[in-house]
C-alpha cells in the first residue's frame, strides 16, 4: 500500500529546491551600499507598473516615488525607477503605498536588493539615522 503523504513529501521538496536556485544571494552591507550610492533617500511608493517583455529576462518594473526625506545628494520631490521582477534578478519587491529606503549610484535609475534598496519595516525605525551617519563620516 502506497503511503499517501509521500507524494506530496515529494512535491514539497521539490518545489523548495527548485526555488531556492532562484533565490537573490548577496549579502548587502549598509556602509558599503552608503559609500557605493550617490543618491539615497526615504519614499513611499505611488505607483508600480509592470512591463512584461517577450524576452521574460527583459522584463521590469517601473516604480514612482514621492520622496519623504532625502538622505544623501540632491533628489527631486518624485523619482521614477525600475526594478527587476523580486527572485533570482534581486529586484526588490515593490508594494504601492509603502515606505521604502532608495540607494542610486551615479548614472543609474534602476535598484536592487544587492544596492542596498528596500522596504522600511517598523521594527528598524533609526535605519535613517544609522544612513546619515555614514554619509557624515563618508564626507569626511
Amino acid at each position: 500500500m502506497r503511503n499517501p503523504y509521500l507524494d506530496t513529501i515529494i512535491f514539497v521538496i521539490l518545489l523548495i529546491s527548485s526555488l531556492s536556485s532562484y533565490a537573490c544571494s548577496c549579502a548587502p552591507d549598509l556602509k558599503a551600499n552608503v559609500y557605493s550610492a550617490e543618491r539615497i533617500f526615504l519614499a513611499k511608493a505611488i505607483s508600480a507598473r509592470v512591463h512584461n517583455e517577450a524576452n521574460e529576462e527583459l522584463s521590469y518594473v517601473e516604480v514612482e516615488f514621492g520622496v519623504i526625506r532625502k538622505l544623501k545628494g540632491e533628489v527631486p520631490k518624485s523619482v521614477t525607477v525600475k526594478t527587476r521582477p523580486p527572485g533570482g534578478d534581486c529586484g526588490v519587491p515593490i508594494t504601492v503605498a509603502e515606505k521604502y529606503v532608495i540607494f542610486l549610484r551615479k548614472g543609474e535609475e534602476q535598484i536592487g536588493m544587492c544596492g542596498g534598496s528596500h522596504q522600511v519595516y517598523g521594527f528598524f525605525p533609526d535605519e535613517p539615522e544609522e544612513i546619515l551617519k555614514i554619509v557624515k563620516q563618508q564626507s569626511k
